[in-house]
């Protein structure tokens, strides 16, 4: 068998495995209480779902893995990048498990994700390479923790809709597989097409109405892979613009990061602190059905995959500093589309001056003059994470 029937055997088992799977366990941990009840808050589901679909997700990738290479014995000089990061990948996954089943604080999860971070880190997994600069500089490996951190915290606060996060995940790893194709990256190619297909199988029960959530097990652990699989991606790439690709590929979870943790700071609230304020939630109360948002916020991802993957094949700087251009322009159109007030108070205070009669009237050496009013926004009570 050649590779490319290894890998057309990895996609299907791997999504049958998941489709067979899921309900399985679905009705397993219905059945032993392990649940998400809804509060009509932000939890909005009317009935109880089962939530640690993460578990469905990872038991059909090693499945799958491990079916294909006991039929077709092709797949091991590949297996090498999957059992480097199986480590990591693992204390991941076991911090979601414990959160999903009894809870744990925002710093215990973190601590766990820096502990894989650490483990990839000693592996050679580095963002230094994947920004085409040589040597190892001071900032290597903080760069590496900070990609890392947000790819898998990103996927983790996008998963607050049917579907969602399972979605972004998937249109990420076929981005991240269709590149590895690309490159002649075989081994990263074999890695990620199980992701996908498990993702695919997974999907079908978690899209609205979803009868199983991904869990922290699945969303920390899909972003952790996909960060990983970006680094080596951009390792084995000689585009000039490194580290761009993955972030456009990524851009829903990433952007979705960047305005929590803004937009709590302006509030001064914890960053690790929740809200209704995300992405999703900021277009279902523009009168969006669940599914409505879901689809568009695919398409969504489609374009920032489509993006990545062609600034992955540009070679001109100038064509490749455009298409970037081009890029934010309509990602900041977006994010203004979606009308946070917190931001708007902020680009006043930065940007509009005082009344000039009230400079005039002020006192001749006032720091008034020649000066901004910066707002001070309430403090907003804390919600649970």
């Amino acid at each position: 068998m050649n590779q490319t029937n290894a890998l057309c055997l990895l996609a299907v088992v791997s999504c049958v495995l998941s489709l067979l799977l899921t309900p399985v366990l679905r009705e397993i941990f219905l059945a032993l209480g392990v649940v998400d009840q809804p509060d009509q808050d932000r939890k909005t589901h009317k009935l109880a779902v089962p939530r640690v679909g993460g578990i469905a997700i990872a038991a059909s990738y090693a499945g799958s893995v491990f079916i294909v290479q006991q039929w077709t014995h092709i797949l091991g000089p590949h297996l090498i990048l999957v059992m480097n990061l199986l480590p990591a990948a693992c204390v991941v996954f076991l911090v979601g498990v414990l959160d999903d089943l009894w809870g744990l604080t925002a710093w215990q999860k973190l601590a766990g994700q820096l502990i894989a971070v650490a483990i990839v880190c000693s592996r050679g997994v580095l963002a230094v390479d994947m920004m085409r600069l040589h040597g190892h500089a001071w900032w290597t490996i903080p760069a590496t923790v900070l990609w890392l951190l947000i790819c898998t915290n990103g996927f983790n606060l996008v998963d607050g809709m049917d579907g969602l996060a399972t979605g972004a995940g998937l249109f990420a790893t076929l981005t991240i597989f269709v590149a590895a194709l690309i490159q002649g990256n075989v081994s990263l190619a074999m890695a990620t097409l199980p992701l996908a297909g498990c993702l695919l199988g997974f999907l079908r029960y978690n899209f609205n109405p979803a009868t199983i959530f991904l869990g922290d097990s699945g969303s920390l652990l899909i972003g952790f892979l996909l960060g990983c699989y970006a680094i080596i991606w951009r390792q084995k790439s000689a585009a000039l613009l490194g580290m761009t690709a993955p972030v456009m590929a990524f851009s829903l979870p990433l952007i979705d990061v960047g305005l929590a943790v803004a937009r709590r700071l302006l509030r001064r609230q914890p960053i690790f602190s929740g809200d209704r304020e995300h992405i999703h939630h900021r277009l279902l109360a523009r009168g969006m059905s669940s599914r409505k948002v879901a689809l568009l916020l695919y398409g969504i991802c489609c374009i920032g995959a489509a993006f990545s993957l062609i600034l992955g094949a540009l070679r001109d700087r100038a064509t490749s500093s455009a298409l970037i251009l081009l890029f934010s322009i309509v990602a900041i159109a977006g994010i203004r589309y979606l009308g946070y007030t917190e931001f708007s108070l902020a680009r006043k205070a930065l940007f509009v001056r005082e009344p000039e009669e009230n400079l005039k009237s002020a006192p001749a050496g006032s720091s008034v003059r020649n000066s901004v009013s910066i707002p001070i926004l309430p403090k907003v009570p804390d919600e649970p994470a």
